[in-house]
């Protein structure tokens, strides 16, 4: 099933058509929350989902110079606050070729700042790497400004090196608790001060 067309369908008995439909919660005629039974369907490659902004969704900017963009799904942390499945602890990419239309729309649509939507676009320095010299072959005038999300136990030595290559607005990093109860519970690791400690690391690299 499909979830756009089932919406687009009369209310009688939608229900019963959310079922149906992989990754969905609902409630259902007894007012109960479900979660839908159907199955999943997975492309081999993200680039065959298509982008809002090259298939031509998404207007170009006006007032707001400001676009969001997904080039991963998924994550790899199933902290216990997420919807997340925790069964489903992995991350895919979208490929360079993908990532380098959208910018190339992103500029020519007159949009200054990108805010990736991702959990953090450094779980693995392979991926970082790859994002980086994607983006600065499309966008070697550095004419956006970019937003996005670090977690603070994968920052190294050679990430804070790749990360000043592109023109940041804001690099955020989030900490819940450093009470090990705590994050015992939240299903997240130990905090461990001293990886929390990065501020030489940025200093040295001019972050």
């Amino acid at each position: 099933a499909d979830l756009l067309e089932t919406l687009a369908d009369p209310p009688t008995g939608r229900t019963t058509r959310l079922e149906g439909i992989f990754g969905l919660c609902f409630r259902d005629a007894a007012g109960r929350i479900s979660e839908a039974t159907g199955a999943a369907l997975a492309p081999s490659s993200l680039d065959d989902c298509g982008s809002p902004l090259q298939d031509g969704l998404l207007p170009a900017a006006g007032e707001l110079t400001q676009i969001n963009v997904e080039w991963t799904r998924g994550c790899p942390l199933s902290c216990a606050f997420c919807t997340w499945p925790r069964r489903q602890r992995r991350v895919r990419h979208f490929s360079s070729d993908y990532i380098a239309r959208d910018i190339a729309w992103v500029l020519g649509a007159g949009y200054e700042r990108v805010l990736i939507c991702d959990p953090a676009i450094n779980f693995k320095t392979s991926w970082l790497r790859l994002l980086v010299k994607t983006i600065e072959a499309s966008d070697p005038e550095q004419r956006i400004t970019f937003d996005a999300f670090l977690q603070y136990p994968c920052l190294s030595a050679e990430q804070a090196e790749l990360l000043p290559r592109v023109r940041w607005d804001r690099l955020m990093l989030g900490l819940q608790t450093d009470d090990a109860e705590g994050l015992a519970a939240l299903n997240r690791p130990r905090f461990v001060r001293e990886r929390f400690e990065f501020a030489p690391l940025f200093k040295a690299n001019q972050l």
